[in-house]
């Protein structure tokens, strides 16, 4: 019996360490909300208008996660420094703010959300 490598999806980690999700899987519109790349509604109406490639199953609607990434916005450095210093906290030093711009950086590359 010959072994072969596991596909990429199981041997990808996300930053802290998990395996990073398969932007292939597939989500149900319900999972997609809960998942937090949008409403129910507006994941609809990008379908309806072709911006949100989707296949129907049944009676349900299913996007791939590949796709909802793609559709959030990305942040630069420069947004990210300016999201920071306006964080009603006690002053931060140049230090504290490019460690939390590049943690934030970090987690919106592998798919931890919009900021």
């Amino acid at each position: 019996m010959t072994m072969t490598a596991p596909p990429a999806a199981i041997t990808a980690t996300a930053h802290d360490g998990r395996a990073a999700p398969d932007p292939t899987d597939e989500l149900t519109l319900p999972e997609a909300t809960l998942a937090g790349f949008g409403g129910y509604s507006t994941l609809r109406r990008k379908i309806a208008e072709g911006e949100l490639p989707a296949r129907r199953v049944g009676r349900e609607w299913r996007v791939r996660r590949g796709d909802l990434l793609a559709l959030q916005p990305r942040r630069d450095y420069d947004d990210l420094c300016r999201m920071i210093r306006t964080l009603r906290v006690a002053p931060l030093s140049d230090e504290q703010i490019m460690s939390l711009t590049a943690s934030f950086s970090a987690a919106l590359r592998h798919g931890g959300g919009a900021a």
